[in-house]
């Protein structure tokens, strides 16, 4: 079961750090990665700064076994759901965007509720012991 901890609190760490640097490139344009035709969607790119952050917080939180961990990884899921709504609302009244958004909200969905899940079983299986 420690093993699977250090994993989950490894990807948490990575997926946190790596969602920090590329979205705070992306914001002040340091790595040039999508040149000027890029049509990133701006509330897109500061939600997943913001969860980014969080998902640090959340790896720290689960190191030190906090409850809270899992309530702040169900937040960072519900806020990403939500903005991926208002991504589709963006979408829908012809507002540009990159494909890979969608590909890459779809992921940050999925990363998190199984992140969500895995927290929450691990913690209340640690709470019982």
């Amino acid at each position: 079961m420690k093993t699977f901890r250090i994993i989950l609190i490894t990807l948490l760490t990575a997926f946190g750090l790596l969602s920090v640097i590329l979205t705070s490139g992306v914001l002040l344009d340091l790595f040039q990665l999508h040149g000027e035709d890029a049509n990133n969607v701006q509330f897109i790119v500061i939600t997943n700064l913001i969860c980014g952050v969080l998902y640090i917080i959340a790896a720290y939180g689960y190191n030190r076994n906090e409850p809270w961990t899992y309530k702040l990884l169900a937040f960072i899921t519900l806020v990403l759901v939500l903005a991926f709504v208002a991504l589709q609302i963006h979408i829908g009244r012809g507002g540009l965007y990159e494909e890979e958004t969608i590909r890459a909200m779809i992921f940050r969905m999925v990363f998190s509720s199984i992140m969500t899940l895995s927290t929450y079983i691990t913690l209340k299986r640690k709470k019982h012991e």
